[in-house]
């Protein structure tokens, strides 16, 4: 049985209790099977006997998971795609990660290997079964699809960005496919062989729930990488009805940047994204060419350097760059390293670099904040409001009827706002369980999850004798600025809206 993402499957309430039981019997047989595997590893035994071991604990553990999250979806509890964020202890899930698919990838030939980019924090938040469930289709089709070859998963946090990247050394995706698979994350249905196509299914489906992007592209050397841009959470708001929302990439057009980097595989990424987020790019492949060229004029807005390259490195280009004419000397310069001491990006800030990015560089969000914050500018925010749900329902409705869903949206928030002030400003309770229950159902309509949230604790505040009526005048106030925004969001998605049929 295949479930969609946007069906609630639930089981009846008679069956419940039942299911609840078994579940927990699952789960206790599972630990005891953990239980002894943890014993084994205790003794000693031959190196592959541990790493079968290994592999063995890492999929129970993984298995465990999953168990749960079935659990909760037949009881009606959780989505079919997620169970919810929660702090991930970065160890553990890059240990078993490496555990379980370096073995699974030995047994047919193929080797894994995983390479964790950049710094690393102790814990970051997100669904990790969703995340291992991605992985594991994406690395699994890796090797089930290509000969015996190199299967690489790089992991990376850039902020408030998960990054995932999963390439291979095989043929590559046929190019009949690619279309589909950039516009879709889909195989041709005239190219699916019978029961395929199911895990890159599962994996666009986690993605969109987790409120990420996959990228698919076959490398100009040979093989496909798919690369994944997910937004993490954070440990104040683990309680969020939503997945957080994907910023949007810095829009750099207009931009010129050069790049110098050795590596013809890393120029080719940089570069893809550059022009993705509308910056112009001329690459080299060496420092010496760059120099060259600066020279010549004319400059470009930024410069972009590998900090290892044979010859003159990017370092011993920097600081040549900085003993040059005012020109050159104040030309803004990014540097991207696949080191992370403190020594070395201490040295190259020492020198002159205006940022320091880690290689890989995997998605067009992390290339554009980096160039925007060497070239001294804000990177644009993360929305405020995710009106995708808004938007999905006017597309639905079509132009004519989606003028008026939007007008009549607009005139309602304004009401709700002008409501909530004044009770706020007049300590009215009653005012503000009658607007919050307002606020309550447009923001739920939008898809305003943290105003919903809100007026949620707004309504109950002002429906509890006990509460405290202060808090509950304060939270008023901020909902009515709240709303102010979202009317905003509201009117400018309302122009980008088709023209209502003469």
């Amino acid at each position: 049985m295949t479930m969609s993402a946007n069906i609630s499957v639930e089981t009846p309430l008679q069956d419940r209790p039942n299911l609840a039981l078994l579940g927990h019997d699952l789960r206790a047989v599972l630990a005891e099977v953990r239980s002894e595997l943890r014993l084994l590893k205790s003794l000693e035994m031959p190196e592959p006997c541990a790493t079968a071991v290994d592999r063995c604990r890492a999929a129970g553990d993984a298995l465990a998971r999953l168990i749960d999250q079935s659990v909760l979806v037949c009881l009606g509890q959780a989505s079919p795609e997620l169970v919810g964020p929660a702090p991930v202890n970065t160890a553990d899930f890059l240990s078993d990660l490496e555990k379980r698919w370096t073995s699974n990838a030995a047994a047919s030939g193929h080797r894994f290997r995983l390479i964790v980019a950049g710094h690393m924090p102790d814990t970051f938040v997100i669904d990790r079964t969703a995340i291992e469930r991605i992985l594991g289709n994406l690395i699994g089709n890796a090797i089930f699809h290509t000969p015996p070859c190199a299967v690489t998963a790089t992991i990376k946090i850039s902020d408030d960005l998960l990054l995932i990247a999963v390439e291979d050394e095989g043929p590559g995706f046929p190019r009949s496919h690619l279309a589909a698979l950039s516009e879709n994350f889909e195989i041709p249905p005239d190219a699916r062989r019978e029961g395929g196509g199911f895990g890159l299914q599962a994996v666009r489906t986690l993605v969109a729930a987790l409120g990420g992007r996959p990228h698919v592209r076959n490398k100009s050397a040979g093989g496909a990488e798919i690369s994944i841009c997910l937004p993490l959470g954070d440990q104040d708001h683990l309680a969020a009805d939503a997945a957080p929302v994907l910023p949007l990439p810095p829009d750099l057009t207009g931009t010129h940047l050069f790049l110098a980097d050795d590596s013809p595989a890393s120029r080719e990424l940089t570069c893809l994204l550059a022009r993705h987020i509308g910056a112009e790019i001329t690459d080299f492949p060496d420092g010496a060419q760059l120099e060259s060229a600066l020279l010549a004029g004319p400059a470009p807005d930024l410069l972009i350097l590998d900090a290892e390259m044979p010859g003159r490195s990017g370092l011993q280009v920097l600081a040549w760059l900085r003993r040059q004419s005012a020109r050159l000397a104040r030309l803004p310069v990014m540097v991207m390293t696949s080191h992370t001491s403190s020594k070395e990006i201490d040295a190259l800030r020492a020198a002159g670099a205006d940022q320091v990015l880690s290689k890989p560089v995997l998605c067009p969000i992390e290339l554009g904040r980096a160039i925007k914050a060497s070239l001294g500018q804000s990177a644009p925010e993360a929305p405020l409001h995710d009106l995708t749900p808004l938007l999905r329902l006017a597309d639905i409705a079509g132009p004519t009827a989606a003028a008026e869903l939007f007008a009549r949206l607009q005139e309602d928030l304004a009401t709700a706002q002008a409501g909530l002030t004044a009770a706020a400003a007049a300590h009215d309770l009653q005012g503000m369980r009658n607007h919050s229950h307002v606020v309550i159902a447009l923001a739920g309509t939008v898809g305003a999850h943290t105003l919903h949230r809100d007026a949620v604790h707004l309504n109950s505040l002002a429906n509890d004798p006990g509460a405290d009526a202060d808090t509950a005048f304060a939270l008023a106030s901020m909902l009515g600025a709240e709303l102010s925004g979202l009317i905003n969001d509201v009117q400018r998605a309302a122009l980008s809206l088709p023209a209502p049929l003469a």
